[in-house]
This record gives C-alpha cells, sequence and structure tokens, in this order.
C-alpha cells in the first residue's frame, strides 16, 4: 500500500506553459507526466527524497514528475536538462546579437574613415 504521494512541482507552471524545442533535432516538444512507486530501503531510492516538512513520508511513496519529450525523435529530459539548454541558446542568441553589434561599429568606424580621408 502506497503511504504518500509526493509531487515536485518546481517551477513546473513556467516551464509547462513554455515551447521548448528538443536539442537534438529542434522539433517541439510536449509534456510528460512520470510516476514511480519507490519503497524507502532499496538502492533505486537514493536520488528521491523521502521527506516533507522536515517529516518522513512512510516506507512505500508514490513520486511524480513531468519530463519533456520530443515528439520526433523521441529523446526525453528532465526539467533540469531542458533549463540548462534553454539557458545555453539564451546565452548563444546574445553572444551573436554582441559580435553583430561590434561588426557594425568596426564597419562604421572604417566608414568614417574612408569619409574623412577621401
Amino acid at each position: 500500500m502506497i503511504k504518500a504521494v509526493k509531487k515536485d512541482t518546481g517551477n513546473v507552471i513556467y516551464m509547462r506553459l513554455k515551447k521548448h524545442n528538443c536539442p537534438v533535432c529542434d522539433k517541439q516538444m510536449k509534456v510528460v507526466r512520470m510516476s514511480k512507486v519507490v519503497k524507502a530501503k532499496t538502492k533505486e531510492a537514493v536520488g528521491f527524497d523521502f521527506k516533507a516538512c522536515d517529516l518522513p513520508l512512510g516506507e512505500k511513496v508514490k513520486f511524480v514528475w513531468y519530463e519533456f519529450k520530443c515528439k520526433d525523435c523521441g529523446k526525453q529530459y528532465t526539467e533540469a536538462d531542458m533549463r540548462r539548454h534553454d539557458k545555453l541558446v539564451r546565452r548563444e542568441a546574445a553572444a551573436q546579437k554582441r559580435a553583430e553589434k561590434r561588426a557594425a561599429r568596426a564597419e562604421e568606424k572604417e566608414a568614417k574613415k574612408v569619409e574623412n580621408n577621401g
């Protein structure tokens, strides 16, 4: 018999509402509800937290969390993986924008030099 159910909500509302693209094939991903019943004193229990509000939940607990699954290639990612990927994409976009601005400034400087010398 399951003693308790523990849901990992984190910042899941934002993560579920936002559209995510697969890091491999760049297709849109869907949210998948995952769950697993784990006994407290087994090897697989190492990755799970058996406390809520600093109180033990019991011997058998059902853990519920959400992951992202690619509709095209079938790969599945955790919320943490998607956060890392989103952060990397934002950093790359910002770096590209900075590089474009630097190039535009360099072109302006070169154009002014040619104007002043000519």
